[in-house]
């Protein structure tokens, strides 16, 4: 049988293509074979706060500048708190010396006692 020029022409796309075929396929080889790997790791995902710290340089300040003062002037027993110590609103700082407030109380009631006393005196003279 001859060759007729139609299957001789399928013949030659046949082969082209073909031809095409492997090179696409060995140009694909060599691009994988020679490309940068990118390493992946795989982590357990968790939940947790973010905290993110920034340091600069600068002067800290309070908003508002709080000055303690004692009513009265005393000693101080104890200190339940030291400086830098984060403190709650009520929270006990120091104790004072209590012996002379206590000394002057006793007197005042002392002395309020003995007027009440006079007091009941007078009106117990004036009743009767």
């Amino acid at each position: 049988m001859a060759s007729t020029p139609t299957s001789n022409r399928a013949t030659q796309f046949a082969i082209w293509g073909a031809a095409l075929i492997v090179l696409l396929a060995a140009v694909y080889a060599v691009r994988s074979l020679t490309r940068e790997r990118v390493s992946v790791r795989a982590a357990q995902v968790g939940y947790q706060d973010l905290i993110k710290a920034s340091s600069t340089n600068g002067k800290v300040e309070p908003l508002d500048d709080f000055q303690a003062h004692a009513q009265v002037a005393g000693q101080v027993q104890e200190i339940y708190v030291d400086v830098g110590d984060k403190v709650k609103a009520g929270q006990l700082l120091l104790k004072m010396d209590d012996a002379d407030a206590l000394a002057r109380l006793a007197s005042q009631l002392r002395a309020a006692g003995r007027r009440a006393g006079r007091q009941r005196h007078r009106t117990r003279r004036h009743a009767g």
